[in-house]
């Protein structure tokens, strides 16, 4: 053997190595070991990848699914006889207004509870989500029934003792308009002094009320959003970013109509009357952004944010310098004359 075929062997290569590859074999050999190296760098990282997100992917889904549910639980029934609290606001309210209803175009029963003005005004209320009439009059409806206001506490459809579906949709209009034909065929209360007051869920629908019906001569709208996308949204992202979207699907999911629940758009259709919106700084529900737009809706409207204040306790944070502000707003925007009881 030559220096050169001496040098090849030594160096790994016996012979012609093209003669037991061909020149295709041999390319494809090296090609192929190539290649699998690199697949195998490529699954390695998708792997490690997949190990990363999976954890998040598990997580925003069980949050996703929290969030669901959540929602949900804000379209829950509400019978006062089921619970402690409704079972307390049947004894402690009850035997201080008079029940009364109506049937819905569909012959669903309505309940509520009236209670009769003394000067001549009525306030017509519409609670919350989930909620019942009867909670307002814990709260406003009682104190300002004190000075002499009439109350008429609605127990919107599904809630409380009233038949239905809890979905907000053109039913809940209709209750209202219902509830607005059963106050001015009472003798004692004066049709041009009716006022709504709407919590939450609630000042969306007085809104939407006040659109469709001119009875309504002044609305407070307290703790009300823009819209209810906007609103799930902001609260549900506080807890993981994408939840809101989950809470949409609830909502949609119970049948509540979400793009028509439009405060703003609501309001701008309204023809202009005095209108009071009434926001907490420290509500986690609402975002204070929320009133400045609401107020924008209607011309010379008025809005107060009480900074430290959140979704629930106004009238037990602020007391009766709070009752005086909605007392002062519903005599001037019903020219109601002032009452003896607290002047």
């Amino acid at each position: 053997m030559g220096n050169r075929a001496l040098r090849r062997e030594r160096a790994g290569h016996v012979g012609n190595p093209f003669r037991k590859l061909g020149w295709v074999g041999w390319q494809g050999q090296e090609w192929g070991t190539r290649m699998g190296f690199s697949v195998g760098k490529k699954i390695s990282r998708w792997m490690i990848l997949a190990m990363l997100v999976a954890p998040v992917i598990v997580f925003w889904a069980d949050r996703g699914r929290q969030s669901f549910s959540a929602a949900l639980g804000d379209f829950a029934p509400t019978p006062y006889e089921r619970s402690e609290s409704g079972r307390e606001l049947l004894e402690r309210v009850g035997p201080l207004v008079t029940r009364v209803g109506w049937k819905l175009a569909d012959g669903r029963r309505q309940v509520a509870y009236y209670v009769p003005p003394r000067r001549g005004a009525l306030i017509v209320y519409a609670h919350g989500s989930p909620g019942r009439g009867l909670g307002l009059y814990a709260g406003e409806a009682g104190r300002l029934v004190e000075r002499g206001y009439g109350a008429l506490l609605i127990d919107l459809p599904g809630y409380g003792a009233s038949e239905g579906s809890r979905t907000w949709g053109p039913d809940f209009v209709e209750s209202i308009r219902l509830a607005l034909d059963f106050a001015v065929a009472q003798s004692e209360v004066d049709p041009d002094r009716i006022g709504g007051f709407g919590y939450s869920n609630g000042g969306c629908l007085i809104a939407r009320a006040a659109a469709a019906d001119t009875r309504l001569r002044a609305i407070v709208l307290r703790a009300a959003y823009t819209n209810l996308a906007e609103q799930l949204h902001f609260y549900f992202r506080r807890r993981t970013p994408g939840m809101g979207y989950f809470a949409i699907a609830a909502a949609r999911w119970s049948g509540v109509p979400v793009v028509d629940l439009d405060t703003v758009a609501a309001l701008q259709r309204m023809a202009a009357r005095p209108t009071l919106i009434l926001s907490g700084g420290a509500d986690r529900e609402i975002p204070r952004y929320m009133n400045a737009r609401l107020k924008s809706a209607v011309p010379d409207a008025e809005s107060i944010i009480y900074e430290d204040i959140g979704h629930l306790d106004f009238v037990q944070k602020l007391g009766e310098s709070y009752i005086d502000t909605l007392e002062n707003f519903f005599d001037g925007a019903l020219e109601v004359a002032a009452s003896a009881e607290t002047g």
